[in-house]
């Protein structure tokens, strides 16, 4: 599911992009710094501690206390997200947007940006989990809200955008691809703003929603104009991951990925391998420190790669790159069974397709007829 370019995934789970877009859970709780050094671990523990305090209080919480406590779910949520702990992390999200609804019932000027917050997180946990159409609901009711907010406070414009970034990859997962490039263009419009005024703010941003239209492109045959946006996004990127890699090498790697589709898209076969296998060897890195985050984005590179190989008749590197990619995912199923299945049913019939390159007809069609299973329960 999409796409870590840019920088590590908090509320942007679809697109592996965005930097934390939420405050603190609270005085005193070092989740956020320790997250920024991906300290995951700690963070969560941070995130645990804050929230014990806040229950701590008694049954009847204050409005501002309350408030406090449904960040540090939110906070939650995206750490668990960043472990791989998917369904906790659904939890979670789901605890602060209850709390959020409650609050605004009785106070929407204080507690409406909360809520529009905690809907795109929780949009974010429903598509990790393989649930498109209830995370499009989720953000398109996140993004109806920030539009409100965005006329009085101009600030907004900001959480609109990711808002809009992520109603376009749910979009786009559900057929509706016209309507997920309009949409992604009007971000870009609001980012490119934002990001001529703080480029140290949102060209993280930016790179993001550029990865995400070239994406849209792609899925519209329009080659040459999604390798434009494709190589912004991977140069801004890059000049980011610089100073940043912790932060931005994800990034790096998954408009890479992205980016190597478009290659092969318009006959560019050797430069889409190069670009495949810099983002598996990022990927190879990164699953070093966190193998629960990255492990999907391994197998979605493997894949590609896979497809890559093959394209250079290379059929028998190309299996072996199919088959670790589908075993990522048969353990991550072990785990998370409703999880990943669109990356599943692809990965598995890309593994079909190499086994019959390979003359090995009944292997093929024993895993189509599993990736055609998985496909049932997808859609």
């Amino acid at each position: 599911m999409g796409g870590l370019p840019g920088s590590w995934t908090w509320i942007l789970g679809p697109g592996y992009d965005g930097g934390p877009a939420f405050g603190p859970g609270g005085r005193g709780f070092q989740g956020p710094h320790l997250w920024g050094l991906g300290r995951w671990e700690e963070a969560l523990a941070a995130s645990e501690e804050a929230i014990r305090i806040y229950r701590g209080f008694g049954q009847v919480l204050p409005d501002a206390v309350l408030s406090d406590l449904a960040t540090a779910l939110t906070n939650k949520s995206n750490i668990l997200s960043e472990l791989g702990r998917l369904t906790e992390a659904l939890a979670a999200s789901e605890e602060a947007v209850g709390i959020y609804q409650r609050l605004t019932e009785t106070d929407r000027t204080n507690f409406l940006p909360g809520l529009a917050l905690s809907l795109t997180n929780q949009s974010s946990r429903l598509w990790e989990l393989g649930r498109p159409r209830e995370a499009l609901e989720a953000i398109e009711e996140a993004g109806i809200i920030y539009q409100h907010l965005a006329e009085a406070e101009p600030a907004e414009l900001s959480s609109l955008g990711t808002a809009m970034n992520n109603q376009s990859i749910y979009l786009a997962a559900l057929g509706m691809r016209e309507e997920a490039l309009a949409v992604i263009e009007d971000a870009i419009r609001i980012r490119r703003d934002l990001a001529r005024l703080i480029p140290d703010a949102y060209l993280p941003d930016l790179a993001m929603s550029l990865n995400n239209q070239a994406n849209r492109l792609m899925e519209l045959v329009r080659w040459e104009e999604a390798l434009a946006a494709s190589e912004e996004a991977v140069a801004i990127r890059r000049d980011l991951a610089k100073d940043r890699p912790e932060m931005f090498l994800p990034g790096v790697a998954g408009s890479l990925n992205n980016q190597s589709h478009i290659l092969r898209g318009l006959g560019r076969q050797e430069a889409a391998l190069t670009a495949s296998e810099e983002a598996i060897r990022i990927y190879r890195h990164l699953i070093q420190v966190l193998p629960g985050a990255f492990l999907p984005r391994l197998a979605s590179g493997l894949t590609s790669q896979s497809i890559h190989l093959a394209d250079a008749g290379r059929q028998e590197e190309a299996l072996a790159a199919s088959e670790e990619a589908v075993d990522i995912y048969r353990r991550l199923a072990d785990v998370l069974p409703n999880a990943y299945l669109r990356e599943r049913f692809t990965a598995l019939s890309n593994l079909a397709d190499r086994l019959s390159a390979l003359g090995r007809n009944r292997e093929a069609n024993a895993t189509r007829r599993e990736a055609t299973a998985i496909w049932r329960d997808y859609t």
